[in-house]
């Protein structure tokens, strides 16, 4: 009985750690500090392929004490490309126009038909921000600019943490 309540103890922990997690499907508001993978959307979106290619679009996550973005992640794909393909991009504070002096850290994904353009299964992970997330999206422009939301994506959490250890489990 000792490892059943155990493993019910550790499924419970998980459920209720608090995290970011942002995509194109579900509701809800930000939580900041700890990451999770996002569910994926729902619904298509519609990228432009030349404008992917080109390295025209980018993943910015926006945040109470960074209103018009903390982390940001220029969005590449190999003109070559063919296919439909996942798209996995790095987010940082330097990479913010201006550069924020924000220490966290985040990942954008999605994977993009390049015949059609449809983009599904958006998420953006992150760690570290300095304040909760009050909006993510996909905007439109080349590095060092900044340009117009063309996909906003919906933001979602998990609930509080638990106090440790969780009262009225074995151990």
């Amino acid at each position: 009985m000792k490892t059943f309540s155990r493993i019910i103890y550790l499924a419970a922990a998980i459920v209720l750690l608090g995290a970011l997690t942002v995509s194109c499907g579900g509701g809800g508001g930000g939580a900041y500090g700890t990451s999770q993978p996002a569910p994926p959307a729902p619904a298509a979106n519609t990228l432009n392929v030349a404008t992917l290619k080109a390295a025209g679009y980018y993943f910015n996550v926006h945040t109470v004490n960074f209103p018009n973005g903390e982390v940001r992640g220029q969005i590449h794909v190999d003109p070559a490309a063919t296919g439909t393909i996942t798209i996995t991009t790095p987010l940082t504070g330097a990479e913010e126009v201006p550069p924020t002096m924000a220490t966290g850290t985040g990942t954008g994904m999605l994977t993009v038909n390049l015949s059609t353009g449809d983009a599904t299964n958006i998420s953006i992970t992150s760690s570290g921000l300095s304040s909760t997330v009050t909006a993510a999206h996909i905007h439109e422009s080349a590095a060092g600019t900044n340009g117009p939301v063309v996909i906003a994506i919906s933001l979602s959490a998990a609930a509080a943490p638990p106090s440790m250890p969780m009262p009225g489990l074995a151990y």
